[in-house]
């Protein structure tokens, strides 16, 4: 039987569904890209993370799409280098909270135990306190950053450890009032970015509850162990195990 008035055949090929923000960002080269493009990527992004923030205002600082609200009592500036797609996240703490400089790199965990001689007082020096995650810098300044990190109640501190790692955070830095957080991956790589950046904010405001007032410095840089099966160096005052083989130190 021939149906008649059905034309069907002769139709244009139904046009493609609108792709998602997480597909257009993933999509998204800023070496060939125009610039426009970045920045309606960059705002949009940050009209769904500024969900739930209050007085939250997003705005075009030069090459960087800044968002700026509070979450709860904290500040919060959050930024994104469109060129060159990074992202930064700064808080305004309470009250002066001490020292701190945290990274993550696994690519740093020790591949075997290295020699005694990196023990000595002038070499740099890492203390991991997390798989991955380490206090750096000279001796001043791992002295201070463990004073303050030690001022975390134990499961809250490895709860916030944890999710560093998780969110694949590059660098934690808290100077006095001030705490500033970077991502590794640039932001096309970042998967479900939404959610990424709120649990980025979720994380510093974590930080941010709980450390308390900065205490008289650290004159000396407290008690530390070398793992004897990977090398890597850890703080006593925070576990008595290598935070990245396991291996329990020996007394």
């Amino acid at each position: 039987m021939r149906w008649f008035g059905d034309r069907r055949s002769a139709k244009e090929p139904p046009e493609a569904p609108p792709r998602s923000l997480d597909e257009r960002l993933a999509a998204w080269d800023p070496d060939t890209s125009e610039p426009e493009v970045g920045f309606e990527l960059c705002e949009t992004l940050l009209t769904h993370v500024a969900v739930g923030l209050e007085g939250a205002a997003i705005r075009r600082v030069d090459e960087e799409v800044e968002l700026r609200g509070r979450a709860g009592e904290v500040p919060v500036r959050l930024r994104i280098y469109v060129v060159d797609p990074e992202v930064r996240l700064a808080l305004r703490l309470p009250h002066e909270a001490g020292r701190l400089s945290l990274r993550r790199d696994p690519a740093a965990i020790p591949a075997a135990a290295a020699p005694d001689d990196e023990l000595a007082d002038d070499a740099p020096l890492r203390l991991f306190v997390a798989r991955g995650v380490f206090l750096h810098g000279d001796r001043a300044a791992l002295a201070e950053g463990l004073e303050t990190l030690s001022r975390i109640a134990p499961r809250t501190r490895e709860a916030l450890l944890t999710e560093l790692d998780a969110l694949e955070v590059e660098l934690l830095e808290v100077a006095g009032d001030s705490l500033e957080v970077e991502l590794a991956p640039p932001l096309p790589k970042i998967a479900a970015p939404v959610e990424r950046l709120r649990r980025l904010i979720a994380l510093a405001r974590g930080f941010a509850s709980a450390l308390p007032v900065a205490a008289a410095p650290t004159p000396a840089l407290a008690a530390r162990a070398r793992c004897r099966y990977c090398g890597t160096s850890f703080p006593l005052a925070l576990r008595h195990a290598c935070p990245n083989c396991g291996a329990p130190h020996a007394t």
